[in-house]
């Protein structure tokens, strides 16, 4: 939790950190321990007030932690991945894990937009390269699967 929440590791370190633990079909809790945790490290007692100070980089964390937790219900990630978007809309890293998360709703209703959500991230070239390329590459190789979906 040290090195998630910490400001001296870049975006790209934590989230590979994040994608390491990864998830478990049951569910998880890592997202409720970050947040005690984060707000102990940094003495916050409000946590609201915490979300609203908190930069891009680790709203994003917490989006993708959260998504994690529940992969079935990712309502409260999005919503948080939505902020870190709109907080640093230049960033590769948000806009993917945003687009992660999309595609994971999107799993539910149309199969098509998993690649395509994804696929705008990537022909975005407007975004900054805190995410490499080797990390979206990774990513596309998997949701390229859902490319069959897409109309030609």
């Amino acid at each position: 939790m040290d090195e998630l929440t910490s400001p001296e590791n870049n975006i790209e370190q934590r989230l590979c950190l994040v994608n390491l633990v990864g998830w478990n079909i049951n569910g998880q809790s890592h997202y409720d321990n970050l947040v005690t945790y984060y707000m102990a490290r940094n003495n916050l007692t409000n946590r609201k007030a915490a979300f609203r100070e908190m930069d891009a980089d680790m709203l994003t964390v917490f989006a993708y932690v959260k998504a994690l937790d529940n992969y079935f219900d990712v309502t409260d990630a999005r919503r948080l991945s939505r902020e870190a978007v709109a907080r640093a809309p230049q960033s590769r890293a948000a806009a993917m894990i945003d687009a992660l998360i999309a595609a994971q709703i999107a799993m539910d209703s149309d199969w098509a937009e998993v690649y395509e959500v994804c696929q705008r991230v990537v022909e975005n070239k407007s975004l900054n390269s805190d995410f490499c390329d080797a990390a979206v590459y990774a990513i596309m190789e998997y949701i390229g699967l859902y490319k069959e979906y897409t109309t030609p």
